[in-house]
């Protein structure tokens, strides 16, 4: 017998929460498991995206972002106020280390919790890890926690367990949406790779309007804005049939203010390209 092909996603471990009492407790999802699948192929895909050289170089280009705003603050800060960071060689370089970053994270896969205390899509739950002087020490299970909202988990399995049309493309929607929401938060496990435990991780000048707060960046929304030349958002459509549980229709919206900031529809040939990993 032919051993079983190596796993795509290397350590890749999905958790339920599930409430017993006040309390929660996690249940772990069995890899043959329909919502296991489903999980295990968008965190797939999504790693396949940044492996991708446009990918690379957006991660590098965020990555380059960060060095040099902390770089900047060290200048106007006071010793015990500077923002450090623990990347000790030459921008040029940044795309190798990126390359092990990926490596990483292919190999040994943060934790996934699914829960509905999730905060939107999904959201990276990083430990206050210090890798010291030696990035290459850095293994991404240990960085943290990766968790995705059940809800949208749940609509995504029940458009795949339909055998229809209206099935069949919610849940490649539901996928593309996935596909960047954990791509964004993956960028969020690139910012503690290079920042360990300093606070805040991101500094202000990794941005993109309307997505700021004061004092601290928001590199997941950068990326996108560097990747995607835009935010995703996905709007429901009043008239879908699967109604609440429909995953909306994805817009793009350009950088800037909320109020005045356009979006355009994300055509269906540029979700096919992120779906079958040619982006």
């Amino acid at each position: 017998m032919a051993a079983p092909p190596p796993p795509r996603v290397g350590n890749l471990k999905v958790v339920k929460e599930e409430r017993q009492g006040r309390d929660f407790i996690t249940v772990e999802l069995p890899i043959h498991s329909t919502r296991y699948r489903i999980i295990e192929a968008f965190i797939h895909s999504s790693l396949c995206l940044l492996e991708t050289t446009k990918g690379r170089q957006s991660l590098a280009h965020v990555a380059e972002r960060i060095i040099e705003e902390r770089n900047r603050l060290n200048l106007t800060l006071s010793r015990f106020r500077q923002h450090t960071h623990l990347y000790r060689y030459p921008l040029k370089d940044m795309p190798m280390w990126i390359d092990r970053f990926l490596i990483s994270m292919r190999n040994t896969f943060p934790p996934v919790w699914v829960s509905t205390r999730c905060e939107g899509e999904a959201m990276a739950v990083k430990d206050d890890q210090d890798w010291g002087d030696d990035m290459s020490t850095f293994i991404a299970s240990d960085a943290g926690t990766l968790w995705l909202n059940e809800v949208l988990i749940d609509n995504m399995t029940e458009a795949f367990s339909l055998a229809t049309p209206v099935g069949r493309e919610s849940y490649e929607l539901f996928k593309f949406q996935l596909i960047i929401s954990v791509a964004h938060e993956i960028v969020h496990f690139l910012t503690s790779f290079l920042t360990g435990s300093c606070e805040p991780s991101t500094p202000p000048g990794v941005e993109a309007l309307p997505y700021k707060v004061d004092g601290v960046g928001e590199a997941g929304r950068y990326w996108e804005d560097v990747f995607l030349g835009g935010f995703l958002e996905c709007w429901s459509d009043p008239k879908h049939p699967l109604d609440l549980r429909q995953p909306g229709r994805p817009y793009l919206f350009e950088s800037g203010p909320r109020t005045t900031a356009r979006g355009i529809k994300v055509c269906p040939t540029y979700i096919a390209e992120i779906l079958s990993g040619r982006e």
